[in-house]
């Protein structure tokens, strides 16, 4: 037998699960090898783009570097400029702490691009420059010690005070005090104060030594003027041997000064070279490394293309061959599904295979004899099921129709006083914050009448309880006959009576009440005898809150009280009989 023979006998003899198995396996395998071609090109793109992201970041962190070096600078040239004209301590609030605060941003982006600089992902290229990026980082440093050291020499120079300038300033005053008196002392000492106010314009140091010889000048003068006192005159030359030692110091601190300042100009023009072409790196770092992604790209792009026409061909090669052995045994049971889909229970299949088709096909049959006798009594039990649902839903709507209405039964209790049947004091709360709103909103007011019995307590004393809630039911009764539609009558608490007047004016309300206190004179309680009530009535004002108004009420009801009971009262109005 020859080899394609015996390998044809073999195959036939696997069950499905083996063949499915050998043909996937093939194609695990040419998945494997596409795989391993990806995260080859993967990995290539990730280093590629962590160089990217770190020159990226290095570039980054070196613009924000001279952004912020730049503008220490400006604040430190502006800080020089402007403290002689606004002060020691205004320009040091304006210049020196915002300097400061900005070289302590790039003493810590200098960290951040140590750290960068430091990592494995730099670029050759940026190592390659470590003693540039050594020199460039420590600019920040530098930068903070020199500013730190000139703001020591202007605090020795300027600080009020304590300061050369401010020093000088209180000698030049203590000393024109004794000059002031002599015409042989008061010129040397004009010459004196006049070279040193140029100097101070100029910070040239002739004009100091001027000041100087001034000096020299009024300090003979002084020594020679009889007219001085001896305690004085050592007082003047004392002072004026302190102004030589003070004015001599300031030149010197000025050129400390300038020193500093020129150190910062050499730094700039050392460091910013070194910035550019560390960014020209980084850039083209960036570059190189797109460079690099695409390469990448192309070469995984035709791994995986040859990959997919190979596996393309193992893909049509196992589908034949499971065909062949699979398929059609496949397409037999479909046929037979479809017959016991249409309902022909009656239909067989006989495969002759013992393999995993063979024993479905078994298992197909099986289930078809199950299904014959199952349908048999399905139908019975359907009905019988779609009976029982029918009537567990009846009692369900009605369940439900039951519970709405006691639900709106329950909703109604809550608003309703249980005695009288107005609507209660929750209700009576709610609709007057709800007609403030609407008045509010639309501009339309409002008025309530609030009322109360009138020696009600006597009524429950003498008549019991009982005669005093039958009070109560009947003058709820009266109130309801007599309110108007829009009317919303309640009943406040105890033996009082709140109804809210939607768009009533405050005249036409206490006209109401008045109907309403005439109606109770003339309406029967029985052995109770006659009965009355005090009226407040109040409306709606700009700005009412419903506490306010019912308090305007309640003072309106109070002085229908103490007036005489029987009687009808608004608020800022005379009393309504």
């Amino acid at each position: 037998m020859r080899p394609f023979d015996r390998l044809r006998a073999a195959w036939g003899n696997l069950g499905v699960t083996a063949k499915l198995g050998l043909g996937f396996a093939l194609l695990f395998c040419m998945i494997l090898v596409e795989a391993a071609a990806s995260l080859i090109a993967l990995g290539e793109v990730r280093r590629a783009e962590a160089v990217i992201l770190n020159s990226v970041e290095i570039r980054q962190r070196i613009f924000e570097m001279d952004g912020q070096l730049e503008k220490a600078r400006r604040l430190h040239r502006d800080f020089f400029l402007q403290y002689p004209r606004i002060g020691f301590l205004p320009a040091q609030e304006l210049y020196f702490h915002p300097a400061t605060e900005v070289i302590a941003q790039v003493v810590a982006l200098s960290g951040e691009l140590k750290r960068l600089v430091d990592t494995s992902g730099v670029s050759e290229a940026l190592r390659d420059r470590s003693n540039d990026l050594t020199l460039y980082l420590n600019t920040a440093t530098r930068f903070s010690a020199i500013f730190q050291d000139l703001i020591a020499l202007v605090t020795t120079l300027a600080a009020p005070e304590t300061g050369l300038e401010s020093q000088i300033h209180a000698l030049e005053n203590a000393i024109g005090d004794y000059s002031e008196h002599s015409p042989q002392t008061l010129l040397p000492f004009q010459k004196m104060v006049l070279h040193h106010r140029r100097y101070t314009i100029t910070r040239q140091r002739p004009d100091m030594q001027s000041a100087l010889n001034a000096c020299n000048e009024l300090r003979r003068a002084i020594a020679t003027d009889h007219g001085f006192k001896p305690a004085d005159q050592t007082k003047a030359l004392r002072l004026l041997a302190r102004y030589a030692t003070v004015a001599k110091q300031i030149p010197d601190i000025d050129m400390a000064i300038r020193g500093k300042l020129n150190d910062f100009t050499l730094q700039a023009r050392a460091v910013d070279p070194i910035s550019e072409n560390l960014k020209a790196i980084a850039t083209q770092e960036v570059e190189r490394a797109n460079n690099r992604i695409v390469l990448a790209s192309r070469i995984s792009a035709g791994v995986i293309i040859l990959m997919a026409v190979v596996g393309l061909g193992f893909v049509l090669l196992v589908a034949a061959i499971l065909h062949a052995s699979v398929t059609r045994k496949l397409v037999a049971l479909t046929h037979f599904a479809e017959q016991m889909r249409a309902g022909n229970f009656e239909t067989a299949v006989d495969l002759n295979s013992h393999d995993e088709v063979g024993i479905l096909a078994a298992s197909f049959k099986d289930m078809a004899e199950r299904m014959r006798q199952l349908f048999g009594n399905l139908e019975h039990r359907v009905e019988q099921r779609t009976a029982e649902l029918t009537e567990a839903r009846d009692r369900l709507e009605a369940l439900v129709a039951e519970l709405d209405d006691k639900n709106q039964a329950l909703e109604i209790l809550s608003v309703t006083d249980r005695l009288t049947g107005l609507a209660n004091r929750r209700k009576l709360e709610s609709s007057l914050q709800a007609e403030l709103l609407r008045s509010r909103r639309y501009g339309k007011g409002f008025s309530i009448i609030l009322l109360d019995i009138d020696l009600f307590k006597s009524v429950n004393d003498t008549h019991g309880h009982q005669a005093g809630d039958a009070v109560l039911v009947r003058l709820a009764e009266l109130l309801r006959s007599n309110s108007r539609e829009t009317d919303i009558v309640g009943r406040w608490g105890g033996e009082e009576f709140l109804i809210i007047c939607p768009e009533t004016s405050l005249m036409l309300v206490a006209a109401l009440a008045e109907r309403y206190r005439m109606e109770m004179e003339r309406c029967d309680f029985g052995h109770v005898g006659r009965i009355t009530a005090s009226f407040g009535v109040t409306c709606v004002q700009e700005g009412d809150t419903v506490p306010r108004i019912l308090r305007r009420a309640d003072q309106a009801l109070y002085r229908a009280k103490e007036t005489g009971r029987n009687r009808v009262e608004a608020h800022g109005t005379h009393a309504l009989h």
